[in-house]
């Protein structure tokens, strides 16, 4: 291993919106940023972004890419219930396309997950289902065919999907 990729893993910034959110990933980016300059050839960056802040994400893109040269982008599978392949997050998919990005995603607890009600945390079982309900949706969607000029890395070896696909 010559280096590691920094991220934000779950749950990601979900308890903050509107400026809040746009303040903390710019903290955020900023610190992994300060992070990676100490380590040069040590670290690399993947940023996070205030979804499903759409205005704020892209401009957290350009500034990620643009000015920090990260490696690329990090997203969850979903934001409060939205998927991506959600129309709403389209111009975060064009601007991914349009800058042939590298996009790493993590899945998050699902909607109305209640740990009190299973007895065990999300990731036990609802993450790789997540994952899976994400690259669905996408697919289904046709984000995938209308944006294709991007990269995506599926975290947990994209859920339950090789077990599912003949």
């Amino acid at each position: 291993i010559t280096h590691f990729i920094l991220s934000i893993s779950a749950p990601g910034i979900d308890f903050v919106s509107g400026e809040a959110a746009r303040t903390l990933s710019r903290k955020v980016n900023e610190e992994l940023a300060d992070i990676v300059a100490r380590h040069p050839g040590r670290f690399r960056g993947f940023a996070l972004l205030p979804l499903p802040d759409i205005d704020g994400s892209l401009r957290e893109i350009e500034h990620a890419l643009d000015v920090l040269k990260f490696d690329g982008l990090g997203l969850y599978t979903n934001y409060g219930g939205i998927y991506p392949g959600d129309n709403r997050l389209d111009p975060i998919f064009q601007e991914m396309h349009r800058r042939k990005a590298v996009t790493y995603v993590h899945p998050v607890a699902p909607p109305g997950f209640d740990m009190a009600r299973f007895g065990f945390p999300a990731a036990t079982l609802e993450y790789p289902f997540d994952t899976t309900r994400m690259i669905t949706n996408l697919v289904s969607a046709g984000t995938m065919r209308r944006f294709p000029d991007f990269k995506m890395i599926v975290s947990h070896g994209g859920g339950t999907l090789p077990f599912l696909v003949p």
